[in-house]
């Protein structure tokens, strides 16, 4: 009797398993949540690409502000249309426009509305700008030395040797026996300036070239 009673014992989770399906009980079933492994890269990249944009205004205008959102992102990258976008804090402009290029650079130029019932009919042509010798001067010491030397480093990094930049301020260069356009430079030197801007960097090692549309820089 002992005998069966351990036996009894040893099996009693089978045995109250067999009564259960026997007696139509249903064992509980355990809540199970799915849990999302792979990250959103749509949503990663929407972020970064914002970051990117935002930062690379900030290194132009500390106190620059844009706001782009998801549809914005999309469009721009997956289906190749430039942006409009409104901005805040930059003096003199209220929009920006925003253009992918195909190596995933962004390029950014700005511009300001105006209402076109204010514009005269009889508006003169205005003459080209030109900076006189201490304006020149002002404009090489406080920002186009740092800015210069900035492009040259970036694009030695990419294993570049030259780049030139044209008169709307596009930073060009050869690639795979293309022109590119790389960044762009908002107020570089009218025309009429470039041979001072060419005296002004003699001394620093870089190679300057002048023609009809562009300056060159070799190093």
């Amino acid at each position: 009797m002992s005998s069966i009673l351990y036996f009894l014992y040893l099996n009693r989770k089978a045995i109250a398993v067999r009564w259960s399906k026997k007696t139509g009980k249903k064992q509980p079933r355990k809540n199970t949540a799915l849990v999302q492994l792979e990250p959103d890269y749509k949503k990663l990249f929407v972020q970064q690409a914002a970051l990117r944009i935002q930062e690379k205004m900030q290194q132009k205008f500390a106190g620059g502000k844009i706001c782009l959102c998801e549809a914005d992102i999309i469009r721009l990258a997956y289906l190749k249309r430039p942006l409009c976008v409104a901005i805040e804090g930059v003096d003199g402009f209220s929009h920006m426009n925003i253009s992918m290029t195909e190596d995933g650079m962004f390029r950014m130029s700005l511009f300001t509305l105006v209402d076109f019932d204010t514009i005269l009919d009889d508006q003169s042509e205005k003459q080209e700008h030109t900076l006189d010798e201490v304006q020149m001067e002002r404009w090489y010491t406080l920002k186009g030395q740092h800015m210069l030397t900035e492009l040259v480093t970036e694009m030695n990094q990419q294993g570049f040797s030259r780049l030139s930049i044209q008169e709307n301020g596009d930073v060009v260069v050869q690639e795979n026996g293309k022109y590119v356009v790389k960044d762009h430079v908002l107020d570089f030197p009218p025309k009429k300036n470039w041979l001072d801007l060419k005296k002004m960097m003699m001394d620093t090692g870089i190679k300057v070239r002048i023609n009809e549309k562009k300056m060159t820089f070799m190093w």
